[in-house]
């Protein structure tokens, strides 16, 4: 009697697999899909086996070549300026005598962090003028800035007073402006709890004349720079008539002014 069954059992067996096989394959698609949609997974896996680049500052990291090279030169008592692009292209000499100018173009709270113990010279300065956070909230950064600025203030010698601008108004549609509002409250929180500090409101300064100060929204005009010259020459003036935090304190060039600059 011929036995019909064993063909067809395997058959039906080599069957199974083919759908079991099949089932595998879709079914491990399928976890990968959601491992790379619902998971960093893909951004980790290229930070670490294909070595993608991080975004830098290629003219940071040629500015602070240059910096570096001249810190040990700056003399003692000297005005040093750090920031971004808009304290870059301030006109620090008047503003101060003895002024080394640190701003970076496209500075970050971050890249000003890496730099701040780069810069010796901070410890021996007779004030230090500081404006940061732009460039965080116009790359859409803002998450922890409030953060970041608590560790600028930190890092920075407490026995040389500071005078720190808030952040400029913007006119781009980029920028938040309720984020800068936020940043600015921190930063007129941190100055006032440090000794030494003056406050500059660069939103107060800048109100009047809005953006027609600005030349693209963001740095200032020269009408723009004028205001704010100004309002830093009188905390300056101010500063320079105080008891010094440190032995290295600047002359006098006129009559005091008040602890925050409008």
């Amino acid at each position: 009697m011929q036995n019909h069954s064993a063909p067809h059992k395997t058959e039906h067996h080599s069957t199974l697999k083919r759908r079991l096989g099949l089932a595998y394959i879709i079914g491990l698609h399928l976890f990968v899909v959601v491992l790379l949609v619902k998971t960093d997974f893909a951004s980790k896996f290229k930070e670490k086996f294909l070595d993608t680049p991080k975004h830098s500052n290629p003219h940071g990291e040629t500015m602070i070549l240059f910096h570096q090279a001249m810190d040990a030169s700056v003399p003692e008592g000297a005005s040093i300026f750090i920031g971004d692009s808009i304290t870059q292209g301030l006109a620090t000499a008047a503003v101060s005598p003895f002024p080394v100018n640190y701003g970076i173009g496209s500075a970050t709270t971050t890249e000003l962090l890496e730099n701040i113990p780069k810069y010796q010279s901070l410890k021996r300065a007779s004030v230090i003028f500081l404006m940061i956070g732009i460039n965080d909230i116009g790359q859409n950064n803002p998450e922890a800035l409030a953060t970041r600025l608590v560790a600028i203030d930190a890092a920075l010698p407490n026995n040389v007073p500071l005078v720190w601008s808030g952040i400029m108004p913007a006119y781009r549609n980029n920028v938040d402006p309720t984020s800068i509002t936020s940043a600015n409250r921190v930063i007129r929180d941190l100055c006032a709890a440090r000794v030494g500090c003056t406050y500059v409101d660069t939103q107060k300064l800048f109100s009047a004349g809005g953006p027609k100060l600005f030349r693209d929204g963001v740095h200032p005009n020269n009408d723009g720079y004028a205001i704010w010259i100004d309002a830093l020459r009188k905390a300056y003036q101010y500063i320079s008539h105080q008891k010094p935090l440190n032995k290295a304190m600047p002359e006098p060039i006129s009559e005091p002014s008040t602890t925050q600059v409008n």
